[in-house]
């Protein structure tokens, strides 16, 4: 695992770390000799990391869907993405068509992922701010100064990390900040076809074992029909792993 790059960061504690999640998406296997090439590649093709990619795939395609739908209706589109790392989906589905009817903010609490996320991102209409992603009634009072609500607040491979409590804080922070006929998109785990590999060697930021909540669909509306959330709608990935999640503001 150390000779791998993606198995290094996993080892030494950088497992749930945007960045780590960035090489995922990129899928370019690299290592420190040709062993560590290869168990690059062989991380990089287990069945939690596919599903990963096409989760982002997946939300680069309702993202744009919903872009294409504001800019029809002459709407502006202000998107929030909470936990964001360094969002290389973000900067994926802008180009030079919707690029001027979007603009970004992104925010996370890990100084090297936002880095990233500014040096990746470029001149695109994103702003990367290093912040507590739990203290969104802070962001409230201060998008009412500023009058800027976000019409779309994203959360990937953000839920699954918390246990119910906060994540029902969360769904009514979220409902609080977003501006009436927004909409919030977001993902959870519903199982992981590799969990005890990761439980084995993956340790987080944090120093502990790589381990997440899952919960199933009817939990998760449940909670969102609870913060005032409408329109409910999910859809779930070949592997069963991500479940991918919107609900409506109205």
């Amino acid at each position: 695992m150390f000779l791998s790059r993606l198995g290094r960061r996993a080892v030494l504690g950088y497992s749930d770390s945007g960045i780590t999640f960035d090489k995922i998406y990129l899928n370019k296997p690299k290592g420190y000799n040709k062993v560590g090439v290869l168990i690059d590649y062989i991380l990089l093709n287990i069945p939690a990391s596919k599903a990963t990619r096409q989760r982002q795939k997946s939300l680069i395609k309702i993202l744009t869907e919903q872009i294409d739908s504001n800019i029809k209706n002459n709407k502006r589109t202000r998107m929030l993405d909470l936990a964001s790392g360094p969002a290389r989906y973000l900067t994926e589905l802008l180009n030079k068509r919707n690029r001027p009817y979007v603009e970004i903010l992104c925010l996370d609490d890990n100084a090297h992922s936002i880095k990233y996320g500014k040096r990746i991102s470029g001149s695109l209409p994103i702003r990367y701010i290093k912040a507590n992603t739990f203290n969104l009634r802070h962001y409230k009072s201060l998008a009412q100064k500023n009058a800027w609500r976000p019409n779309i607040i994203l959360a990937s491979g953000l839920v699954f990390y918390y246990n119910n409590e906060t994540i029902i804080d969360l769904f009514k922070d979220v409902f609080g900040y977003l501006d009436r006929g927004g909409i919030f998109i977001f993902d959870n785990l519903l199982n992981n076809p590799n969990k005890k590999l990761l439980l084995k060697v993956c340790v987080t930021t944090k120093g502990k074992p790589w381990d997440f909540f899952y919960r199933k669909p009817e939990q998760i509306t449940g909670w969102l029909k609870e913060a005032g959330f409408t329109g409910m709608k999910y859809f779930m990935d070949k592997w069963k792993m991500y479940v991918i999640y919107s609900a409506s503001k109205l």
